[in-house]
């Protein structure tokens, strides 16, 4: 039995280079902004808990820990400590 963990990922860049070049356009340009590695950490982080995907939240919170966020500050918001299953529901887009 496969598990959502253990199937491979579509590589975005390597199926279609155009399709993020708009999102590296704007990391770059919130990089380069007063917002700070934490709070973009944490910004991200919300969007996968609101997106639903575990995917996207696990690598956004490595990315928070070596911007040293706290984990009280990633998990104080209400849905910090919601689950997130493996399972779209109707609710959630499923990530890619």
């Amino acid at each position: 039995m496969t598990t959502p963990a253990s199937t491979p990922r579509m590589s975005i860049p390597e199926v279609d280079a155009n399709a993020y070049k708009p999102l590296y356009a704007l990391e770059k340009h919130l990089r380069a902004g007063s917002l700070g590695e934490n709070l973009l950490a944490l910004v991200k982080m919300r969007a996968s808990q609101l997106n639903g995907c575990a995917y996207c939240l696990n690598m956004h919170a490595r990315e928070g820990r070596k911007a040293e966020v706290s984990r009280r500050s990633s998990t104080s918001s209400p849905a910090g400590t919601r689950r997130l299953t493996s399972t779209p529901t109707a609710s959630a887009p499923r990530c890619a």
